[in-house]
């Protein structure tokens, strides 16, 4: 992503009935970038590269913004895609992995072919590792064609892990 000019860029952490997401937003309130809650600063490593500036921590996120973020959890990632400069194709990855649901593991592969595009599973790869919104689409739900993890852009393998151990614990016994 190239680096991006603002004249300032905020960051705020919202409470989610998922638990709490980092945000990254600009004066208008458009939301810029997200990260889980416990990786704040791999939130404001990103702002800092992608706006060459640094954000300022506000206690509490414009009400906007808070009403961005949960529409995205709550009905789909598509005002926050449309919005982000992400090409067609990336979008397009984006929205289909926002559908893979909790405890779900789709390959690069299998999500190319979803979404029409099979024999681009690198490129799927590139989408996710470019994800602006890790928080709010679950981009670690996509993994290896050999069932190995993968990276993961926010934290890396073990936070991958991590969060699809969590994610299979406290799913029902009948979604196991």
């Amino acid at each position: 992503m190239k680096t991006r000019s603002a004249r300032a860029v905020h960051w705020a952490r919202v409470s989610t009935a998922q638990g709490p997401v980092a945000v990254g937003y600009d004066e208008a309130g458009r939301v810029l970038r997200s990260a889980p809650g416990e990786r704040s600063s791999d939130l404001l490593e990103a702002l800092q590269r992608d706006w060459a500036i640094a954000p300022v921590p506000d206690e509490e996120p414009p009400p906007p913004v808070v009403a961005t973020v949960r529409q995205a959890l709550a009905e789909g990632p598509d005002t926050l895609l449309a919005e982000s400069g992400l090409t067609a194709f990336q979008q397009r990855v984006l929205q289909a992995t926002a559908k893979i649901a909790p405890g779900e593991r789709l390959t690069y592969g299998e999500l190319a072919r979803r979404i029409g595009s099979p024999g681009a599973a690198r490129a799927v790869g590139t989408a996710l590792a470019r994800n602006p919104f890790p928080a709010l689409i679950p981009c670690h739900r996509v993994v290896r064609a050999d069932g190995s993890i993968g990276n993961y852009s926010c934290g890396g393998s073990r936070v991958k892990q991590r969060l699809l151990k969590e994610e299979t614990s406290t799913l029902p016994r009948d979604r196991v």
